[in-house]
């Protein structure tokens, strides 16, 4: 299990020139769908990393649930 504060966020900017990027990997729908998903922000870096103090991880709980 995996408790930590979160903020909601949108990031339209960032998923549009993640969407239009050119792949055979995952399917059109499939890369519409993930644009449209409710983000989540937390504080929370890479471990080891020496910048983990201001790195943030964003995630799509709903959608994983």
């Amino acid at each position: 299990m995996d408790r930590l504060s979160v903020l909601r966020c949108r990031r339209p900017r960032m998923l549009e020139k993640w969407a239009i990027r050119q792949r055979f990997c995952p399917a059109p729908d499939f890369v519409q769908k993930v644009v449209s998903m409710v983000e989540f922000a937390s504080p929370v870096g890479l471990k080891g990393s020496p910048f983990n103090h201001v790195e943030r991880r964003i995630c799509f709980n709903e959608d994983e649930n």
